[in-house]
């Protein structure tokens, strides 16, 4: 039955206005900024940088890369973009600096979900724009679907090599559901929707449309950024084994992460398709 509705899911090929040769804007080349900005910070805090407050670091600026000059994509306005920035920084950062220090619990994360009123609050006037992004042209209860189930059945791959390769039991692990649910909710509150912005829309289906790139070469793109930001995770690259796994995964998570996006024309699938295997490595490897 899953089967047959994957199949039957239509996802037609027209590109409305797109560019028939390539044509690079400034727009493509602050993309391209962005990343690269985001890569060479990150690298910088996690390689030479022992504070015990890094991962504070790192979200503030995330939220500067993933919103403050994104979102003045869409308002065409500094000063309104800059106000976004400050009340997404003030309803994230001194909550996840309190839970870092254990001053609270982790559960007090789910107040990070405020962050999607003001969302809706500043956006209410960008419907289309979106819409277009995010969302496509129509069926986004298909899409979403698409993206769970693609992401289901990544995780299960993982659990089987993992299963084999280790012999490890999930179900033995003691798990930390504070840390789980901080994770998730600071995923789903602008960590992921961010990321995704830029891999996803920035760096390729907006090449795609406006910059008349191939889909090979805006996958190319998009997953060099990708790529960079997992292999500077000190983390995920303990020893060799280690960077042949992160690299082998993030680059399967990326290609299908655009074929996704390629195909519904949405970003919907692949946010979903990211949060799935994001909360599920971190229940399995970081908890």
């Amino acid at each position: 039955m899953i089967n047959n509705f994957l199949i039957n899911i239509k996802c037609k090929e027209n590109w409305d206005k797109k560019s028939s040769y390539i044509f690079l804007d400034k727009y493509f080349f602050i993309s391209i900024l962005l990343g690269t900005i985001n890569i060479l910070f990150e690298f910088f805090i996690n390689f030479f940088s022992f504070s015990e407050i890094n991962k504070i670091y790192i979200q503030v600026f995330h939220i500067a890369v993933f919103f403050l000059i994104p979102s003045y994509l869409i308002f065409k306005s500094i000063k309104k973009s800059f106000f976004l920035f400050l009340i997404i920084f003030f309803i994230i950062i001194p909550l996840y600096y309190f839970i870092q220090k254990e001053i609270i619990s982790g559960y007090y994360s789910s107040f990070f979900i405020f962050t999607w009123i003001f969302f809706v609050y500043f956006f209410k006037n960008e419907k289309n724009t979106l819409k277009n992004i995010f969302l496509g042209k129509k069926d986004w209860i298909k899409k979403s679907f698409l993206g769970l189930v693609a992401g289901i059945v990544f995780c299960i791959h993982i659990l089987m090599v993992v299963w084999i390769s280790n012999n490890k039991n999930i179900f033995t692990i003691n798990y930390e559901y504070e840390k789980i649910f901080t994770h998730f909710f600071l995923e789903i509150s602008f960590s992921l929707i961010g990321m995704e912005f830029l891999l996803r829309y920035l760096l390729f289906l907006r090449p795609i449309k406006k910059n008349g790139l191939g889909f090979l070469s805006a996958t190319f793109l998009s997953n060099i950024f990708s790529l960079g930001i997992f292999l500077i995770n000190i983390n995920l690259t303990k020893n060799l084994a280690f960077i042949v796994a992160t690299s082998f995964y993030t680059l399967m998570q990326g290609v299908t992460s655009c074929y996704i996006a390629y195909k519904t024309k949405s970003i919907l699938p692949s946010i979903l398709f990211g949060l799935v295997i994001s909360v599920f490595l971190f229940i399995l490897f970081f908890n």
